[in-house]
């Protein structure tokens, strides 16, 4: 899939920087500080935008995570497994052309949804969109064509007289520059009558290209959010209950992508605080609980 034009998507490009924005900005802890400063906002925004676009994303921990992290090109990515399912990566310097192998625990491979047998091939969200995508390039193609006919829609020119080709072309080409440096005035006689072409865009069919909230509502789908992400209305549900939904997205399905990989490969333990993703009422119950602090609720509410 085309990911640089699905960038131009505005839904796309919205779920997806959103989705990647609130991951990167929720707290991480750590009990290995060195490696923790380094995995700062922009790194996890860079992975999770790269994994929800081609649903992998290669990243080098340079001395272990101690001296920072390198992004790796995904299209110089090749994984190996042997008759031992020993797994390696290989990847190819487009620079200098020179191949570098690791062994998979030298590799943080961030993944969502995989699709084979060994868990190591993952799906972006978007490869589900496919079908929609098309339906969508169809839709503005019949935009297209409605709107740049304009007013006027396609017309016919009768002429009491027989023209060879290329007369026609000619007359219609100087009509259609009339209309176009007149402010669509037309000035006629009884030699030249003009009608509209009858191949007006069905009504339904216009109605359905102009629903942006149906792409919306399946981009919202695809990537597990409440539509209320994209700005479309759920008036079956509540905020709170939609609030809730995008809430557990991001606990139960994205921050387990970099929590995994982290404890898999990293020396340390990491987990998110899930602390701003709580109610006020949950948040005075584990305040009475003695479970958070004063502090604790000041930071989530960003007080």
């Amino acid at each position: 899939m085309n990911s640089g034009y699905l960038t131009k998507n505005s839904d796309i490009y919205s779920v997806i920087t959103q989705i990647s924005s609130e991951i990167a900005s929720a707290k991480l802890s750590s009990n290995n500080q060195v490696i923790l400063n380094n995995l700062d906002f922009n790194l996890i925004n860079r992975i999770m935008i790269q994994t929800l676009l081609y649903g992998n994303c290669y990243v080098i921990p340079i001395n272990q995570g101690l001296d920072g992290f390198k992004l790796i090109d995904n299209s110089s990515v090749e994984i190996e497994i042997d008759n031992k399912n020993n797994i390696t990566y290989k990847f190819n310097d487009n620079d200098s052309n020179e191949v570098t192998t690791y062994d998979s625990s030298e590799v943080l491979h961030f993944r969502i949804n995989p699709s084979d047998s060994y868990g190591l091939d993952g799906t972006s969200p978007l490869e589900s969109l496919k079908a929609t995508l098309d339906i969508q390039q169809s839709a503005n193609n019949i935009l297209k064509k409605f709107y740049s006919q304009g007013v006027h829609g396609s017309l016919v020119l009768k002429l009491n007289s027989v023209l060879d080709k290329d007369k026609k072309d000619k007359l219609r080409n100087k009509f259609v520059d009339s209309i176009n440096d007149n402010l669509g005035a037309i000035v006629t006689d009884q030699s030249m009558d003009i009608s509209t072409l009858s191949n007006a865009i069905d009504s339904d069919i216009l109605k359905i290209a102009q629903n942006t909230d149906y792409l919306s509502e399946q981009v919202a789908k695809a990537f597990s959010v409440p539509n209320f992400v994209l700005g479309v209305e759920d008036n079956h549900s509540n905020q709170e209950q939609v609030q809730n939904t995008y809430n557990n997205a991001l606990m139960n399905i994205y921050q387990p992508i970099i929590e995994s990989e982290l404890n898999a490969k990293l020396s340390g333990s990491y987990s998110f605080s899930n602390v701003k993703y709580l109610s006020i009422n949950d948040l005075i119950s584990l305040k009475e609980n003695e479970i958070l602090t004063n502090e604790d609720i000041k930071k989530s509410l960003k007080i």
